[in-house]
């Protein structure tokens, strides 16, 4: 089963970092990138990625209202807020965006790998019904 992934984060070395985490996961992916939200809904649209990993911190918009965008285009998005800031992550914000996992993004990402597998985990499980 191969994901396709979009990360959404303004930091260059974040989308590094994220994509080098992917690869611990054991899950097969390909991914794609952008910068802002605005752009960030346009690869939603023309990409139709399986998950969307998403930084609370953008230039344009926040991670919670882009989640919510997300899932105004396809409640079939999975996302995953992510942030450096730990106090940025917060979980009722998180679940009143409808988001389906968030993250501290650390030096290790050991969180955000397991909050990834945890989405995939489910979304296998949710496939088999």
């Amino acid at each position: 089963m191969s994901i396709k992934v979009l990360i959404i984060d303004d930091k260059k070395e974040d989308i590094v970092s994220i994509r080098k985490s992917l690869k611990q996961t054991g899950f097969e992916y390909t991914y794609v990138e952008a910068k802002t939200g605005d752009k960030g809904l346009d690869k939603v649209r023309e990409e139709s990625p399986d998950i969307v990993i998403v930084e609370v911190k953008l230039p344009d918009i926040n991670g919670f209202d882009m989640c919510k965008r997300i899932k105004g285009i396809s409640t079939a998005v999975k996302v995953l807020i992510v942030t450096r800031h730990q106090d940025a992550v917060d979980y009722a914000m998180a679940t009143d965006a409808s988001a389906d996992g968030h993250s501290v993004k650390t030096k290790s990402n050991k969180y955000l790998i397991a909050s990834f597998k945890e989405i995939v985990r489910s979304e296998e499980h949710t496939s088999e019904l």
